[in-house]
């Protein structure tokens, strides 16, 4: 009877892990089967990135992720991967965090550093289950200046979705109902900033949001459009402008951290000229570049 009971209960254990291994294999087929749907679906979107300023941009990179992954924030601590871009224009750590986060679909990071009045094309696979694109570069000759600028893609017409690029106080994407607005703003023929003045409510942060300004509002073309782009300051580094800590011209001092900065992301205010850095050469004055949006 012993002998029976022992085997009952080991074809049992032999009976459900067979059935856990099949429900393993069944859930990573229909994973599987996501990931194939969703490289099918996959559409490429090419960012042409051109350098209106005097500074030299670190290699630009372009983030296609979905809505729970946010690069950064204003008035909030800059994330790990941001920092080493911030000051260094360094993009592996993003690499690495890309590597693990389902939220990352994927990266695109440019072969070299965008010179002054240059431009570059920069391609990435967006998938439609990830409808938002990053764009970001450092501005060498600072401490922790960086351009960025997070969009949102309509993925099912492969147009761009006017306004969403708007961030409000608790640094979250706008509410449908306002990217809507702003869509027939648009639509309608009105002049200005994506967003128009009238629609600023208490709830958006002004001049301390993510935004990035149209320079094109032409209807005919949702999938070719122009944006401008402005200057953060992640607050990870003391903005005391020695070429000691400055990894790009005159200095080429990389890895090199001047104590703890702000704390928090904010809009950079610009050179001040305590330091090394000539502010007649490299000062800048907001928009740093300029970005268009092709959609294929």
């Amino acid at each position: 009877m012993k002998v029976l009971k022992v085997l009952s209960r080991f074809l049992a254990l032999l009976l459900t892990l067979s059935l856990g291994i099949a429900q393993e294999a069944q859930h990573d087929g229909m994973m599987q089967d996501r990931m194939k749907h969703e490289d099918m679906m996959a559409k490429t979107l090419t960012v042409t990135i051109t350098n209106t300023s005097t500074q030299v941009f670190s290699p630009p990179v372009v983030i296609n992720h979905d809505v729970n992954y946010q690069l950064f924030e204003v008035a909030k601590p800059a994330l790990p991967e941001l920092i080493p871009i911030a000051e260094d224009g360094d993009a592996h750590n993003l690499n690495v965090v890309a590597a693990v986060l389902p939220e990352i679909y994927s990266v695109s990071v440019a072969d070299g550093p965008l010179m002054p009045g240059a431009s570059l094309d920069l391609s990435i696979q967006t998938s439609e289950n990830h409808p938002y694109i990053t764009v970001l570069a450092m501005l060498v000759t600072t401490n922790d200046a960086f351009l960025a600028q997070t969009f949102k893609l309509d993925m099912m017409d492969g147009h761009m979705m006017m306004g969403e690029d708007m961030m409000h106080d608790e640094g979250q994407m706008m509410s449908e109902d306002k990217m809507d607005e702003s869509h027939d703003m648009i639509a309608e023929g009105k002049e200005g900033d994506m967003m128009h003045e009238d629609m600023m409510g208490e709830d958006m942060m002004g001049e301390d949001m993510m935004h990035g300004d149209m320079m094109s509002h032409d209807m005919m073309d949702m999938s070719k459009l122009r944006y401008e782009l402005h200057v953060y300051d992640a607050g990870s580094e003391a903005n005391n402008e020695s070429c000691t800590y400055i990894p790009g011209p005159p200095c080429g001092n990389a890895n090199q951290r001047a104590g703890h900065g702000e704390g928090s992301v904010q809009l950079h205010q610009g050179l001040m000229g305590v330091g090394d850095i000539s502010v007649e050469m490299y000062g800048w004055s907001d928009p740093v570049a300029s970005i268009i949006l092709h959609v294929e």
